[in-house]
């Protein structure tokens, strides 16, 4: 065991930390701790600095994925890339030009055409009867749907007739939208964020944090996940979630950080519940592990499970992203100090922490590990 003080460094009565410290322990605020080994031989001076050049967490480490900003906050390669995982246009509508979201419309129009029949067999005697090809009979199918003059084909009233209850705007929506679904068009897990602006920045999964007329921009933001976030999301909690959800509640007044709630199939339909024989977690990976041995009679969709896990996996990233926004950024500096002959024994720092605690809990590792070297000879 050891003992420990802290001390702002203008109370140093030996002059040692300011000697080490100066350079670097520029504001009055941060402070120094003060550590005994327990036979007095060796003291341990160290504290935190704040790092004012700390890394992005989203650059730094794997499984953080991207955020892309639309509009005024984000660049021409930002806006594209949001646009683009959200199946947009450069105006932020819906893209139904894109040529996997053209064929879909016409897949669905043949089906509905001939929906009795097979369609493949069914055009080639239409092509057949008008004297065309298959493919001349499609565009100008389509040529006749949208109101543009037709190249091959003279069609009946009949058929004319047949084609006015098609409307091709209203095929291309819905085509996006099976597109989208399907995976085929934008990315199945990108998702969207709100930015809070004002006197700083803060983003929150859309629907979920500040929300203020005048300057949270919902929306505005969107999070799209790496190979590492996208694995982590499909094979391993997608799966899990299907029988619940692991809630946290750190932000209320709650005493249990972390618990689990299954799924109940009432009279309203299908809803989350609180089962008092689950027990409470102090960490989100106890409380994941525990749902996933549950066995559970009502499950959800897959659907349902992989936008929960990806919303929730997003709002884990913005906790440290937030952190960086806000400069809750941090280093360490640690000395030991042979007392008697005044001289270094061991130092040692690190830096890039995002997150005050978790800076804090490296530099009690380091001291740690300071009081248990032997002087140097």
């Amino acid at each position: 065991m050891y003992s420990s003080t802290k001390s702002v460094i203008q109370e140093d009565d030996g002059g040692i930390i300011a000697s080490l410290f100066d350079h670097v322990l520029t504001k009055p605020e941060e402070s120094v701790r003060t550590v005994y080994s327990p036979d007095g031989k060796i003291a341990v001076y160290a504290g935190l600095v704040r790092d004012d050049d700390c890394e992005s967490p989203l650059e730094s480490s794997d499984g953080e994925g991207a955020i892309y900003f639309a509009g005024r906050r984000g660049d021409r390669e930002s806006q594209h890339r949001y646009q683009e995982a959200l199946g947009l246009d450069s105006d932020y509508r819906r893209n139904t030009n894109l040529g996997v979201v053209e064929s879909m419309a016409e897949d669905m129009l043949r089906k509905r055409l001939y929906p009795e029949a097979n369609t493949a067999v069914c055009m080639e005697m239409e092509a057949a009867r008008y004297g065309v090809t298959v493919n001349q009979l499609r565009t100008d199918i389509l040529n006749e749907i949208q109101g543009y003059r037709c190249s091959w084909v003279e069609f009946s009233d009949e058929d004319k007739a047949n084609f006015a209850e098609f409307d091709w705007e209203k095929l291309l929506e819905e085509a996006w939208h099976a597109c989208r679904q399907a995976g085929t068009i934008g990315d199945m897990l990108a998702v969207l964020l709100d930015v809070y602006e004002h006197s700083g920045m803060v983003l929150s999964v859309s629907g979920t944090g500040y929300q203020c007329a005048w300057d949270t921009t919902t929306g505005g933001a969107l999070w799209v996940p790496d190979d590492v976030a996208r694995d982590e999301i499909l094979k391993r909690r997608a799966p899990v979630y299907t029988k619940g959800r692991v809630v946290d509640n750190r932000k209320t007044r709650s005493n249990r950080r972390y618990t689990v709630e299954t799924l109940s199939l009432g009279k309203e339909g299908m809803t989350f519940y609180a089962d008092v024989k689950h027990p409470s977690f102090e960490h989100w990976h106890e409380a994941f592990d525990f749902l996933q041995q549950l066995e559970v009679e009502v499950t959800r969709s897959i659907e349902a499970a992989r936008e929960a896990a990806a919303r929730e996996y997003a709002h884990q990233v913005l906790e440290s992203y937030n952190s960086w926004l806000a400069g809750d950024c941090w280093g360490f500096i640690c000395y030991a100090i042979d007392i008697k002959t005044q001289t270094i024994v061991e130092k040692d720092s690190c830096w890039g922490f995002v997150g005050q605690e978790w800076a804090e809990e490296a530099l009690d590792d380091a001291i740690a590990s300071a009081l248990n070297l032997p002087p140097v000879q």
